[in-house]
């Protein structure tokens, strides 16, 4: 019986890797045309014929995002919206949209689950707002969940996060290498995400301690009230109190372009007085804005397209169901709100 042509045939075909020829084949990625035109080549030239089958699998259920939609998520939708063009695009080329589901602890798991029946909805994705509870009933009922940017899954539930760790030690060390030696850790609990706040606190103290700088308590900075009235404290902290910092590294860039008003109004200059770093790039931040920051940058987009794919191997390889949780690591931006001191 002659052998069935596979995606690695045709790969080795075209001498380039199997995720190359995947994105070629299924439309998808950004391709150039040299490379586009290689493939489909090799793949004509070879009689490759992909399988059909899994297609009709995933084309015969939509598929659902649930998302925090409540007036306290509202500044996420910055953070959100390209994960959930992430999503879509892995799912174009089977001709689904997405139906985005509000969603709140307040809502019942057989509420929920009426909306999906209704719409035939096999698969779910959720955004900081899952809960074990809520994802077993869901699973129960062959309803398959990846979760989106929940640390607390991990290991339990199939999962993709940031590695917050990573990018508040990544943060750190870069204003270590500045010179800097009190930096203050500014950030904001998320009851949707609690672990993202004791990941990042953990990868800055690594970094002090990697480099022997000895922590001190009132370097860390935990915003309980509005914004507002926390941001115009802490400026004055900076600008009136002893020892002050001479870096600080912050928990979302936009937080941190709003702190950069009330430290204007303090006499604080960025970076001539205070380095800032943020997480999170989120802002569309235009050359020579004089409130440039410096970030520590995740791809959302990235962190979009894993879950699509996650799911995506659910359905395909349904005998394999351990749960597997992917984090992506975040990259340092440079616009020169950290100087050296």
């Amino acid at each position: 019986m002659k052998r069935r042509t596979t995606l690695r045939d045709v790969a080795d075909a075209a001498d380039v890797s199997m995720t190359t020829a995947s994105f070629v084949l299924n439309g998808r990625g950004s391709i150039s045309n040299l490379i586009r035109s290689r493939v489909l080549q090799a793949a004509k030239e070879i009689g490759y014929q992909p399988r059909q089958k899994q297609k009709e699998i995933i084309r015969a259920e939509s598929f659902a995002i649930l998302i925090d939609v409540s007036d306290v998520r509202r500044p996420a939708w910055e953070f959100f919206d390209p994960i959930i063009q992430g999503i879509v695009s892995v799912f174009t080329s089977f001709k689904r949209t997405p139906v985005l589901i509000p969603y709140n602890q307040e809502m019942v798991a057989q509420e929920l689950m009426s909306q999906l029946h209704a719409i035939d909805c096999r698969m779910v994705f959720t955004l900081e707002c899952a809960d074990p509870e809520l994802i077993d009933k869901l699973e129960a009922q062959n309803i398959k969940v990846v979760a989106i940017l929940d640390n607390r899954l991990e290991g339990e539930y199939h999962t993709v996060c940031q590695d917050d760790m990573q990018a508040a030690y990544i943060g750190t060390k870069h204003l270590i290498e500045k010179g800097h030696r009190t930096i203050w850790i500014g950030e904001k609990s998320s009851p949707n995400a609690p672990m993202r706040t004791e990941d990042r606190f953990h990868g800055y103290r690594r970094a002090l301690a990697e480099s022997g700088i000895e922590f001190q308590p009132h370097w860390h900075i935990s915003f309980e009230g509005p914004w507002s009235q926390e941001f115009s404290k802490l400026a004055k902290r900076i600008s009136k109190g002893p020892n002050p910092p001479t870096a600080l590294f912050m928990q979302g860039d936009n937080a941190a372009r709003n702190l950069l008003l009330y430290l204007t109004a303090e006499g604080i200059s960025v970076p001539r007085d205070l380095s800032v770093i943020a997480h999170g790039d989120v802002l569309s931040q235009e050359e020579g804005d004089p409130f440039a920051l410096s970030t520590m940058r995740l791809d959302t987009r990235a962190i979009g397209q894993l879950a699509a794919q996650s799911m995506l191997n659910r359905i395909r390889n349904k005998e394999d169901e351990m749960p597997k949780s992917v984090r992506l690591c975040s990259q340092l931006v440079d616009r020169g709100s950290v100087v050296s001191v």
